[in-house]
């Protein structure tokens, strides 16, 4: 007889006070699963919740934790900002191996604030994670509500275990894009935008389908009460830009 079988297994080694957003994905060698989380924590001195990001890595066999609570500064000063990550599979080198990749908001409080997305590479059983920009301020969508993204790893091959595929919310000239770019390993390539004009975007999502025998870029975003949806082939994702 065939059955659905599912184990709970914990991803950090201390409860906090709450974790949100949670993103996994597997890596390419397919020997482990990487966990990428808010972690809420009560502050005492500020008689509030401080959040930050957070990355835990588990053995994907039997589960265990084999490298929790790598910490992630989600701003550069005290600010009861809450952020958001994303993990994917991502090689050190162009090879199936069992690195990983996350990408997250850094807030800048100070003066008018400056909200950016960066990107960290790390291995499996890194003991520290550090990123550094990738979409700059000047482009992302500083209004907070209004600033999504999404990643997604290009299909698995020869020449490909470092490319991502990146989605966001463009802001530039007054007006509102929602862009795509192909980031190989922290080069991001020609930027493929629809111009909303006035029109903010919100909950941006992207995913990669071989249905049908062509690979392709699929995302798809909400403005007001509207769903928009966008695709373009994985081979040359920027055609017609």
């Amino acid at each position: 007889n065939e059955y659905f079988e599912s184990e709970v297994f914990h991803a950090a080694g201390t409860s906090g006070y709450h974790q949100l957003q949670p993103s996994i994905a597997i890596s390419h060698s397919g020997d482990y699963i990487g966990i990428a989380y808010v972690l809420g924590e009560w502050d005492a001195a500020q008689n509030a919740i401080r959040y930050s990001y957070m990355v835990s890595v588990l053995d994907a066999v039997t589960g265990t934790l084999v490298n929790s609570n790598r910490g992630i500064p989600s701003r550069s000063a005290d600010d009861g900002f809450i952020g958001k990550i994303k993990i994917v599979a991502h090689g050190s080198t162009d090879a199936a191996d069992d690195s990983f990749a996350v990408y997250y908001e850094f807030y800048n409080p100070s003066g008018s604030g400056a909200l950016t997305i960066r990107k960290a590479v790390f291995a499996h059983d890194a003991f520290s994670i550090s990123g550094s920009d990738i979409v700059a301020a000047s482009l992302y969508r500083q209004t907070l509500a209004e600033a999504y993204f999404d990643v997604v790893e290009h299909t698995a091959g020869a020449g490909n275990y470092q490319k991502v595929h990146l989605v966001y919310t463009k802001f530039a000239s007054s007006k509102h894009y929602a862009a795509y770019q192909l980031d190989t390993n922290g080069t991001l390539g020609t930027v493929a935008e629809v111009d909303h004009t006035s029109n903010a975007m919100k909950h941006m999502t992207v995913s990669v389908s071989s249905a049908g025998g062509t690979a392709r870029v699929y995302y798809a975003y909400s403005i007001g009460t509207s769903v928009y949806f966008q695709q373009r082939t994985e081979a040359d994702p920027t055609d017609g830009v």
